[in-house]
Parts: structure tokens; sequence; C-alpha cells
């Protein structure tokens, strides 16, 4: 398993594990929502961070957490919630079990999830709250399933 996969299985753990969202934790870039509140991870984006030396090279992991919540109510406070929630949980163990070396929150963004209901109105069926974090960890160029001290 490559190291990208592993950071990404930490995280879906560590929000499984959140009350709310256990058992509605995915990790694909096809994600489709049948239950809400829900959240997906992935991780679309990494880059070498510095200089490589003695085969191991330092990586920038780009991990987005989708939360999504029901278009009810004050979509805003529900989302906000959820957010405690995931930040509160992937914060608690910043080395993400000892996966990487730093971690934190570079943005949130918040969005209405629409679908078209006929004559070009729109229906709000979800809100989604994407949080983006930035993972720094090293890996053995030789192995990039295996992280480096």
């Amino acid at each position: 398993m490559h190291a990208r996969a592993a950071i990404r299985s930490v995280v879906v753990a560590k929000l499984n594990a959140v009350s709310g969202l256990a058992g509605h934790v995915t990790s694909s870039s096809t994600h489709v929502f049948s239950a809400l509140p829900c959240a997906n991870v992935t991780t679309p984006r990494e880059s070498r961070d510095g200089p490589q030396k003695d085969q191991v090279q330092h990586r920038s992991l780009e991990i987005v957490v989708e939360l999504f919540s029901k278009a009810s109510g004050n979509i805003d406070d529900a989302l906000d919630n959820l957010a405690v929630l995931a930040e509160t949980a992937i914060a608690a163990d910043s080395k993400l079990s000892g996966y990487v070396k730093d971690l934190r929150l570079e943005s949130s963004e918040l969005e209405l999830v629409t679908e078209e209901v006929g004559d070009g109105e729109l229906e709000v069926k979800a809100g989604k709250l994407t949080q983006t974090w930035a993972a720094l960890y090293r890996v053995n160029t030789a192995s990039p399933e295996a992280i480096a001290p």
C-alpha cells in the first residue's frame, strides 16, 4: 500500500470513530452519498518538499475532507458542527499514527449541493464543507509504501 493510501486510511479511521459520522466515511474520488451526514477523504495532490537525501524524500500531501449535511435548518451551523468534530478527531493525533511529520488545516470552503428539478430550478440537496489539510511526510524513494523516519 502506498504511503498516501495509508495516510488516507488513518484519516478515514479517525472520522469513522466520530459519533454522527461512524460508518459513513468513504475514501473515493467518485463518492456518492446515501446517508447524511457523511464524509469523504481524498488525497488529490502530492509534491516533493525540499531536497532528497540518502534516498529519503520529503513529500507534501494534500488531504481533502468533504463533510456533507442535510439541507435543512441552518446548514452553516450543521456543517460547522461537523467541522468541529472532524478537526478535533484529526488534530488530536497531529502525526496521524506516526505517518506524518506535520499536519495543518489549510482552508475550509462551504457550498451547497443542488439538483435540477425542472425548468432551470435548483433544489438544495445537501451542504458540503471541504477542508483541505496539508501533511508533510517522508518516504524512501525505493520503497514508496514505507514511511521513513
